[in-house]
């Protein structure tokens, strides 16, 4: 069966939909070197203690790693950062690619390309399709990346509209919203590895059960979810930090540091106001929200309240039309794995479009082999949806029960073989290197074997190429069997 594709209508308008609140605009830069307040620094230490013993150990580590960074950066003004990894591209013979990022981050090294090869982005269908999968692939993989290079790419490299950018403080949290055609896409970034509010959010993890209110009765259907996860979309604003509490960058790649305007607005809030303001303007657009690792648990969480939240224009819910996530750790408890699950498979067979297709909520949720992150925290207080898409180097199987894909067992067994197979190959795919005159790949090659597959399959640069039906660049060249896929799920 082919995939289905729609053929849409442009929208355009003369005055721009939305207009954000009067703030001071700045170019975007990074905050001069500010101490932390008495308060703030008992926030921190409550943090710390409340992780016991080794995670207090971890996370004072990373306190002071992230301290010293952001010295180094206040002093240095990130240029030694920018160097490293300019020096990293160079090295790896990249650059003078427009389809390339400025800077690449550490989650990217490995690949920091974004050109789409599909076409026909959005795909308006209940399967899923490749055009879909990839865009939303690259989304989450772009929203590591500088802001500056989201605007970039999104409106040059892809050729799509840009909406808006947010970097809320202190929460950490990033995610920037685009459209294209029938599509406004919403895409969260994961966990930086050197960014300590990212960790705290990770290893936040007790549960907490968001409370019902005379606006949204309905928010305690969603059951329990991961307390860091939830707290970086909907708590209010820190009012003991000194500098912004979170930046717009606009379609000219400027950042405009908004002030306190009100405390009781949530990052989610900020975000679903924008998105209903375009889905005013233009009644034929679709939302799709989309992350990877920390964003895939943050995009889950955002969904879910769109789908709960009262809608007394029905403006939202109908239109909330993909949940496609990464690496998604688990987010909540089995009342919220169920409320997402539940709300998939009604809808699916409950919406139909104008034009006689069947439109409604999909729910997908990627797991790339044996990918560590989805496979925590523990299913004990935690769960999972059961339904996911696992995908291997033999191409994707729809798994749908939890335990049959996600054994802790069979990570460490496959593992073991992995390791043995690569350290066979790893000296012949070197030599053969080094006879091509190939000096930086067997590099490259012996930090990708450093790494194991529990966390070399996390990065979302592994999900597009398995995604895209590529063979693995540093291992299995010659083992590599194309396939092709018997149902319009991918390719």
């Amino acid at each position: 069966m082919g995939r289905e594709e729609m053929e849409y209508k442009a929208s355009s308008s003369a005055e721009p939909c939305y207009t954000e609140p009067k703030s001071r605009v700045a170019e975007e830069k990074r905050p001069p070197l500010v101490f932390p307040t008495t308060r703030y620094m008992l926030w921190v230490l409550s943090k710390l203690l409340h992780h016991g013993f080794f995670g207090m150990i971890i996370s004072v580590a990373l306190t002071l790693v992230s301290f010293f960074a952001k010295i180094a950066l206040s002093v240095l003004g990130g240029r030694v950062t920018d160097l490293i990894m300019r020096l990293i591209s160079w090295f790896l013979g990249r650059g003078g690619n427009a389809t390339r990022v400025t800077s690449v981050s550490f989650v990217n090294f490995l690949d920091d390309n974004f050109e789409i090869r599909g076409t026909g982005f959005p795909v308006h269908s209940n399967t899923l399709t490749a055009t879909n999968a990839e865009v939303l692939i690259l989304a989450s993989k772009l929203a590591y990346e500088n802001m500056s290079d989201w605007v970039r790419v999104v409106t040059q490299v892809w050729e799509m509209e840009w909406v808006a950018g947010y970097s809320f403080e202190p929460q950490g949290t990033q995610v920037f919203v685009f459209k294209h055609k029938t599509a406004i896409v919403v895409a969260f970034r994961g966990t930086e590895p050197f960014n300590l509010f990212d960790w705290l959010v990770d290893l936040e993890t007790a549960l907490k059960a968001p409370q019902g209110s005379d606006k949204n009765p309905d928010r305690a259907l969603l059951g329990n979810m991961h307390a860091g996860f939830y707290d970086a979309l909907m708590t209010p604003p820190n009012s003991c930090r000194s500098i912004p509490w979170y930046r717009l960058i606009n379609a000219d790649g400027i950042a405009t540091e908004m002030g306190l305007l009100d405390e009781s607005r949530t990052p989610y809030d900020i975000v679903r106001d924008r998105v209903m303001e375009e889905l005013r303007c233009d009644k034929d657009l679709y939302v799709f929200v989309t992350g990877h690792s920390l964003g895939a648990a943050l995009a889950s969480v955002f969904c879910a309240h769109l789908l709960v939240d009262d809608d007394p224009e029905n403006l939202v819910k109908p239109r909330v039309q993909w949940l496609c996530t990464f690496g998604q750790p688990r987010t909540g408890g089995y009342k919220f794995a169920r409320f997402l699950d539940c709300a998939a498979s009604t809808r699916m067979t409950s919406m139909i479009g104008d034009d006689g297709k069947l439109i409604g909520f999909r729910y997908l949720r990627f797991v790339n082999n044996n990918d560590i992150v989805p496979r925590v925290p523990p299913p004990v207080r935690f769960s999972h949806s059961p339904c996911f898409v696992f995908l291997n180097e033999l191409g994707y199987e729809e798994v749908d029960c939890e335990t049959e894909g996600l054994s802790i067992a069979g990570v460490i067994v496959d593992e073991v073989m992995s390791r043995c197979l690569r350290t066979i190959q790893l000296p012949l795919n070197c030599v053969q290197d080094l006879a091509s005159f190939n000096l930086m790949k067997p590099i490259v090659r012996f930090v990708v074997y450093l790494l194991p597959n529990l966390i070399y399959n996390h990065f979302p640069s592994e999900y597009e190429r398995v995604i895209r039906g590529c063979p693995d660049p540093y291992f299995d060249e010659d083992q590599w069997v194309e396939t092709t896929w018997q149902v319009p799920l991918l390719g």
